[in-house]
């Protein structure tokens, strides 16, 4: 007995083998897509750049019809105001004119070469005796001799022995210079006294022929009420007993 099986076995089935995928295609696909999306990117800056240009290039043409429509236009000036005062100039200030400096009120204003001077009194011819030892005050503003020292400018003082000169001392407030010449210039001298000034409170020697240039106070001036002064001041003479002999011409200087 045959052990053969009598139904026929099927023929086997065979399944062939899935393909492996090609190597590299994935990243091809990935790149295609990245490609993709940039080109869609840059199309999209280039409209957006493209609507910026358009939009400044509208701005400036409407910018400059806005300037050539100013440029037409005329120009109006606006109407005067009635109640508005009138506009003053004043006179020209002549060439080479000097001008002076403000100062305040009750104040008088500081000489210079410059300052116009009026003459007070010419050539007082005044003798101021010796008090041995003791002061004689002299007032220069109306010359006078042996008055009080409070509108003094200048004191005279003699030792009255042979070893001690005599002398005159400025008074407080008065400024001065001793001076080279008779030929008296006002101006020369208010220079002078700013380049060589005497000691103030100090002693002048009393010789013969000397010439001192004075300006009177100004803080006295101004409680007197008297324009300040300049004098020019020549010491003529001492006598054997000391009595000094002075003359002296003065000028008034402008308050204002």
């Amino acid at each position: 007995m045959s052990h053969d099986n009598p139904f026929p076995q099927d023929p086997t089935t065979v399944v062939p083998p899935a393909k492996a995928p090609r190597k590299g295609a994935g990243f091809a696909t990935f790149l295609a897509l990245v490609a993709v999306l940039l080109a869609a990117g840059a199309a999209a800056l280039a409209w957006h750049a493209g609507t910026v240009a358009s939009e400044a290039a509208d701005k400036v043409d409407e910018l400059a019809a806005k300037q050539a429509s100013a440029a037409a236009a005329p120009t109006t000036a606006p109407p005067a105001d009635p109640t508005a005062a009138p506009a003053t100039t004043g006179p020209a200030e002549p060439a080479g004119a000097t001008t002076t400096a403000a100062v305040p009120d009750g104040s008088t204003p500081p000489l210079s070469a410059t300052t116009l001077f009026t003459q007070k009194y010419l050539e007082k011819n005044l003798v101021v005796p010796s008090d041995c030892n003791s002061s004689v005050y002299i007032d220069l503003d109306d010359p006078k001799v042996q008055v009080d020292p409070a509108v003094s400018e200048l004191s005279y003082y003699n030792f009255c022995n042979a070893g001690n000169t005599p002398y005159l001392s400025l008074q407080a407030g008065v400024e001065g210079t001793a001076y080279d010449s008779e030929a008296f210039d006002p101006g020369d001298c208010v220079s002078q006294i700013v380049l060589k000034p005497l000691a103030k409170e100090g002693r002048l020697p009393v010789r013969q022929g000397q010439v001192y240039c004075l300006t009177t106070s100004s803080s006295a001036a101004q409680k007197a009420g008297v324009p300040r002064r300049l004098v020019s001041l020549t010491v003529t003479g001492v006598a054997k007993d000391g009595a000094l002999a002075i003359k002296a011409t003065a000028w008034d200087a402008p308050n204002s």
